[in-house]
């Protein structure tokens, strides 16, 4: 359920970081979007970001 509670199974959510994946990070086992996440402090939020 969304933000608003709509539905969105089968649907997603769209990512607010897009980090592409390539050929060599499947080959090597590599997540750049998960890894981008697991940096993140704890209780992060994204206005921290935006300035």
């Amino acid at each position: 359920m969304g933000a608003n509670r709509e539905l969105i199974n089968g649907i997603g959510v769209a990512p607010d970081h897009y980090l592409p994946l390539t050929a060599k990070d499947l080959r090597e086992g590599r997540d750049p979007a998960m890894a981008a996440a697991a940096a993140r402090p704890i209780g992060w939020r994204i206005s921290e970001d935006r300035g």
